[in-house]
């Protein structure tokens, strides 16, 4: 299946955009989509270990399965004060 991960602040800002499509199978988990995300933009591999996956507006835990239609936006660190 075909899964959207919106991308926000500094995992946006290094990809160039504020999202990006990633195939993962049937059942996926949430590490899964991770692992996807960094296959196909390498440059999100920091923000992909340092950050979490929401799902549906929910932070998941990396054993969620991912289902078709469902929101996942990647959570990248962010540092300041």
């Amino acid at each position: 299946m075909e899964v959207r991960v919106l991308l926000f602040g500094p995992a946006a800002s290094t990809f160039g955009r504020g999202e990006v499509w990633v195939r993962v199978r049937d059942g996926a988990t949430c590490r899964e989509v991770l692992e996807a995300v960094t296959g196909v933009a390498p440059t999100l591999a920091d923000h992909a270990r340092g950050g979490r996956l929401a799902v549906n507006h929910e932070f998941a835990e990396a054993g969620r399965v991912v289902k078709g239609g469902d929101e996942v936006a990647l959570i990248a660190m962010v540092s300041g004060g």
